[in-house]
């Protein structure tokens, strides 16, 4: 899971760097922006998001993918201010450990543990539980930090995050 938050931490660093038209920036993440010029908005995202974590063969890639869009997203659209890397980074690993909760849910329900209807409550309880958790949580981060202390940022705080959730 970890390395998962650390894929994502870098996502959204490149994601700054492309909304800020860095160059420089994105080929510290080994990315060009002419490829993405040459791109729509909805192709960019889609693109950025698989150079940076991968296709989505299993449900915890699955879980990172869901996650880093909807962080991407917020990022690199044009209008408004973009989220701070901080909210990016707690966004990021909310919903990344949401999602591994809900396929966690989904095997409960494969193996006959846990039934639809229940499963329909936990899940609504558990975004908003997960959320408050970790928006708790204090982290140091800013879309100029370099590759290596975004990732990092992301890591620890997801750690930290599953200790919190852990000891509930």
């Amino acid at each position: 899971m970890i390395g998962g938050a650390s894929r994502g931490g870098a996502t959204i660093g490149a994601a700054y760097a492309l909304r800020n038209r860095d160059a420089q920036r994105l080929a510290d993440y080994g990315l060009s922006l002419a490829e993405f010029d040459s791109l729509s908005p909805r192709a960019r995202i889609s693109r950025l998001v698989t150079l940076m974590i991968g296709d989505d063969g299993h449900p915890d890639d699955r879980a990172i993918r869901q996650a880093a869009t909807e962080q991407v997203k917020k990022i690199v659209r044009t209008e408004g201010e973009p989220p701070t890397a901080t909210e990016a980074i707690k966004g990021f690993v909310s919903a990344y450990i949401f999602q591994l909760g809900l396929v966690e849910l989904q095997d409960q329900i494969i193996n006959g543990t846990l039934d639809g209807n229940e499963a329909v409550v936990r899940e609504r309880m558990l975004r908003g539980w997960i959320d408050a958790k970790v928006r708790s949580l204090d982290i140091d981060a800013s879309p100029a930090l370099s590759a290596n202390a975004l990732h990092q940022a992301a890591a620890d705080l997801a750690q930290r995050a599953v200790r919190v959730l852990r000891a509930r």
